[in-house]
């Protein structure tokens, strides 16, 4: 396997798999902790797949591989900016979660605001839940960025250019 696709893999890929998983099942577990709607991939299946319906009995397919799809995508991004700086520390990963939360809840925002039938739900709650999902992506995605990179074989960020 080529080099190029090994750091994919293991240092976007995998990082962003994880950390996305770790999101998603913080969102569920205070939807059921709190008797509330925090579940993205639910939300962007209803917004994107069946935008006029208000009700979705489907599963939320689409919804969940929009969502990983962004977690990569955001994966992609951190490991950019740490092989610039070299130096990928648990604070980072917090304050890169925590700055992809802010954005995340921009977007959605004018997401809710901009559909035609956008769910009923407690919007200035789920905002901030996104700022704290986040903030635990960052943190999923340092830490298994970081195990990964321990592991033989994969290219120190020194060496990824």
């Amino acid at each position: 396997m080529t080099t190029i696709i090994k750091v994919i893999l293991k240092r976007i890929f995998l990082p962003g798999i994880t950390a996305t998983t770790a999101m998603t099942a913080f969102s569920y577990g205070a939807s059921y902790v709190r008797k509330n709607t925090f579940k993205e991939p639910e939300h962007l299946n209803r917004l994107f797949v069946h935008p006029r319906q208000k009700k979705v009995n489907r599963p939320p397919i689409v919804g969940f591989l929009l969502h990983y799809f962004v977690g990569v995508w955001f994966s992609a991004l951190y490991h950019s900016l740490w092989r610039r700086i070299k130096s990928p520390s648990w604070t980072g990963g917090v304050a890169f979660g925590g700055l992809c939360g802010l954005l995340g809840a921009g977007v959605w925002k004018v997401t809710f605001a901009a559909h035609p039938k956008p769910p009923r739900i407690n919007l200035s709650s789920y905002l901030l839940h996104i700022v704290i999902a986040h903030i635990i992506f960052g943190m999923f995605l340092e830490k298994t960025d970081r195990l990964v990179g321990k592991k033989g074989g994969n290219m120190p960020y020194e060496q990824a250019d």
